[in-house]
C-alpha cells in the first residue's frame, strides 16, 4: 500500500473541487496538513486531520479518499473501503477507484479490474 499512496497525495494536493473555494480556506489548510502527514506516513495523525475536515464538510470527497487510504494503510481495511465508497458516491474520481482496486486486487481481482476501468471512464484522457 505504501507504494501507491504518496503518488495520489500529489494528485489530490493539486485537485480543484468543492473543497477549494473562498469559504473553506481553513479546510484547505487542514487538507494541506493531511497531505503532509500522509507524505510522512503518519497515518494516525492524517486520520485525525481528515476527521476535522469531515466535521466541517461531511461531503468533502478529497478528505474521504485520503482518510480511507490512511485507514487502509494502518490495516483498517473495511472502514477505509467504506470511506472510498462514500467519496465515489459524492464525486467519483479515478483516484478513489484506483485505491479501491489496489485493495481488491488480492481478494476480488475481477472487481479490481472493473474499478480501474470505471476510474478511467471518470476522467477520459487521464488514464490511471
Amino acid at each position: 500500500m505504501k507504494c501507491f499512496f504518496p503518488i495520489f497525495i500529489i494528485v489530490f494536493a493539486s485537485c480543484q473541487g468543492p473543497a477549494h473555494n473562498d469559504k473553506s480556506n481553513s479546510t484547505e489548510k487542514l487538507l494541506e496538513r493531511g497531505f503532509q502527514s500522509d507524505a510522512q506516513e503518519n497515518y494516525g495523525s492524517s486520520i485525525k486531520i481528515y476527521d476535522s475536515v469531515l466535521e466541517k464538510e461531511p461531503a468533502n470527497y478529497i478528505a474521504l479518499v485520503n482518510r480511507g487510504r490512511a485507514k487502509i494503510s494502518l490495516g483498517d481495511t473495511t472502514p477505509g473501503m467504506l470511506d472510498l465508497l462514500a467519496s465515489i458516491r459524492i464525486h467519483p474520481t479515478p483516484q478513489a477507484f484506483a485505491s479501491r482496486a489496489m485493495v481488491e486486487f488480492n481478494t476480488n481481482p475481477p472487481q479490481a479490474i472493473v474499478d480501474l476501468e470505471t476510474g478511467n471512464r471518470t476522467a477520459p484522457g487521464q488514464s490511471i
